[in-house]
């Protein structure tokens, strides 16, 4: 269903933005650009915006909030005006409502799920967010579940919004505190043929066999059977976040604030989130990578925070190798066919790198 109806001007209240592909809906009241609502925007897109309405070409508000929306929303806050994301296009995609107060302070994110995959990633990030909610928690900060409920088909998850300001780019000390006080949630050892990690893996390769190419296919084989002789012993897994990155991400005097935990799973190594907030944003702003080495020196360095035992030292090759293939497994798995992907380019190449030596 359509979140948002046309309406004659004189009971408008929203916009789209921009208005050549529009991938926002804005209050009326956004011009000029508030706070909260730069959230949902990147910087460049926050530029824009500005330009656009110093120069009065800010389209004119002709859109109305689907009221049966609204109405379901109100069950669970007070809120005074409502901004939309259409998100990135894809298989994962999902829209997403800023509920903001009277004074156009953001209170409150609405995830709304129209089909089966986005389904489960939504239950998926309540569970998690339910389950911090009931453990004892330091230095730890995560949104607050405010409901999960259903609308005429949709599965909408609300959740409070984190304030603070963007975290640098190369993980510090309120990383190690909210990476060590994760892990404190549920350590165990396990064999890694036993790990979520490795049915995750295999989980994804085998839904996307169908397109794969034959270098893939060939990879990963590889790289399990190097996983399963390097990886041979007991391994320390911990619940990992898998889309822990600066964007996902607020520090609060100091304290780390981390949101989105739709990807969140069980029994991953402890060096999982690490490579991901290192690795995957140098790979998006296309920064030189050198080679494996200069990941697994950098993750070393930070991990050295937790003190971790030997036995986790000496598989942090194995555990480079493993988490390349879980992302790429999952960002492939969402594909309908076979496509070029900066990500999924990098990481074999990595890959590669890593099985000739």
């Amino acid at each position: 269903m359509d979140l948002v109806v046309s309406t004659p001007p004189g009971s408008a209240t929203h916009f789209w933005y921009p208005s050549s592909s529009p991938r926002f809906i804005f209050p009326s009241s956004a011009g000029p650009l508030k706070s909260s609502l730069r959230s949902l925007l990147s910087p460049w897109q926050q530029t824009l915006f500005g330009f656009r309405h110093a120069v009065g070409r800010t389209a004119i508000p002709s859109l109305r909030i689907d009221a049966g929306l609204v109405s379901v929303l109100a069950k669970y806050l007070e809120f005074g005006a409502i901004a939309v994301s259409y998100g990135t296009p894809g298989p994962h995609n999902k829209k997403t409502l800023l509920l903001m107060d009277h004074s156009d302070h953001g209170i409150a994110f609405a995830k709304i799920a129209d089909r089966e995959t986005t389904r489960r990633l939504l239950e998926n990030e309540a569970c998690w967010l339910q389950r911090f909610a009931a453990a004892r928690r330091e230095h730890f900060s995560v949104p607050r579940l405010v409901a999960l409920t259903e609308f005429e088909g949709l599965l909408i998850l609300i959740q409070s919004s984190l304030s603070g300001t963007r975290p640098p780019g190369h993980p510090d000390l309120p990383h190690a505190a909210f990476l060590k006080n994760l892990h404190d949630q549920c350590r165990r050892t396990l064999p890694w043929s036993e790990t979520r990690a490795c049915a995750n893996i295999d989980q994804a390769f085998e839904s996307c066999s169908g397109i794969l190419s034959r270098a893939w296919a060939d990879r990963y084989s590889r790289v399990k059977d190097v996983l399963r002789r390097e990886l041979d012993r007991p391994l320390e897994v911990v619940p990992a976040h898998r889309d822990f990155v600066p964007w996902n991400a607020k520090l609060v005097d100091d304290e780390l604030c981390v949101f989105d935990w739709e990807y969140a799973a069980e029994d991953y190594p402890s060096a999982h989130d690490v490579f991901h907030y290192i690795l995957l944003p140098r790979v998006l702003l296309r920064a030189a990578i050198k080679s494996p080495d200069e990941i697994l020196k950098a993750t070393g360095r930070f991990l050295g925070k937790f003190g971790l035992a030997e036995i986790e030292k000496r598989s942090l090759r194995a555990q480079l190798l493993a988490y390349l293939l879980d992302v790429s497994g999952l960002y492939i798995s969402s594909w309908e066919r076979w496509k070029e992907d900066r990500v999924v380019e990098c990481y074999a190449n990595l890959l590669d790198q890593m099985l000739e030596i």
